[in-house]
């Protein structure tokens, strides 16, 4: 029975250290597994920032060669450039070795076309006409020394051109801007009138009472008479001029000063609203609040109606003609 015994507990012992065995087994196994799986992350994470990184190098290396074929296209347009540049030059220096030779004539022409051209800017839009004539008379001396086919007929509309722009009126500015000083110095010196509402007041004669009436009535009238004694009602005509006390006058002649100058600056720059505004209202308020019969008032109001009448706007002439002569001369082909 020991015997059996012994042997069921020998039994039971290596039994337990088979499953401890196992047991012991898996945990290594699957520590093994762990560990391979951790390693096994860790070469994934890696390999992904490189994969990253690579993407990131590829991409720096488009731009580059992004930019670098932009820097050949750019020196291709620059060799472009300066292939038409040089091309420019040859054709400058054979026409300057033509002109070494005595052949000017295509260079005056071309300097005649270009001070018509200043010319016409000036008449157009400066209105400056005494420049214009001058560059088109520089520009006609230079024609005749042209040999070019289209030199005698451009200088006839040159010639054409000088004689309208002599025949346009012109503003001399100076004296009228001196006029208009003159004028504003003479302003103070007009007349205002002493007495705009009259002199003449209607004399109301006192009323004695009535002894028909009662007493309050009496009362009452002698009141209204007390009033109309302190309160003075006019009726104006047309004709009358408004009130302007002493103390005012300074204002408004101020104010008159005030256009003058408004109307000076106009005439400077050849502004035709300004200046006829300012002269209209001028010629009003002188008429209105001033003595319009005396002498120096009929003057002033007749000159600044004879400066009203000027126009100061700038003259614009084009000189269409010979302007379209040029420019179908110069768009036609030359002749090799």
């Amino acid at each position: 029975m020991s015997d059996k015994a012994n042997v069921a507990v020998k039994k039971i012992n290596w039994l337990g250290v088979g499953y401890l065995a196992s047991l012991l087994g898996i945990l290594i196994i699957g520590g093994a597994f762990g560990f391979a799986y951790f390693q096994l992350m860790k070469v994934n994470l890696v390999l992904a920032n490189q994969v990253e990184e690579l993407k990131m190098q590829v991409g720096a290396d488009h731009r580059q060669l992004s930019d670098f074929e932009q820097t050949v296209s750019g020196f291709q347009q620059v060799m472009q450039q300066s292939q038409a540049l040089t091309h420019q030059q040859e054709q400058v220096m054979s026409d300057w070795q033509a002109a070494q030779k005595n052949d000017l004539s295509r260079w005056h022409f071309a300097e005649a076309a270009y001070l018509i051209r200043m010319a016409n800017d000036n008449a157009e839009y400066a209105g400056n006409l005494p420049a214009a004539t001058f560059l088109l008379e520089r520009a006609s001396q230079l024609l005749q020394r042209s040999q070019m086919p289209a030199a005698a007929e451009v200088q006839q509309l040159v010639r054409a051109d000088i004689a309208r722009l002599n025949a346009v009126p012109q503003i001399n500015t100076t004296n009228l801007y001196l006029k208009l000083l003159v004028l504003s110095q003479q302003l103070d010196q007009l007349p205002f009138p002493e007495t705009p509402l009259g002199s003449s007041v209607k004399e109301i004669v006192p009323q004695e009472n009535n002894p028909d009436l009662p007493w309050w009535r009496n009362a009452l009238n002698q009141s209204w008479q007390a009033l109309r004694q302190i309160i003075i009602v006019r009726q104006l005509t047309a004709e009358t001029q408004p009130l302007v006390l002493p103390d005012e006058k300074i204002y408004l002649n101020l104010s008159l000063h005030a256009k003058f100058e408004t109307a000076m600056w106009a005439v400077l720059h050849h502004d035709a609203a300004v200046y006829e505004a300012s002269l209209t209202s001028m010629i009003a308020w002188i008429g209105q609040y001033h003595v319009q019969d005396a002498q120096i008032t009929q003057a002033m109001l007749q000159q600044l109606q004879a400066l009203r009448q000027i126009d100061i706007r700038r003259p614009s002439v084009r000189l269409t003609n010979v302007m379209q002569l040029l420019d179908n001369h110069f768009s036609q082909p030359e002749a090799s």
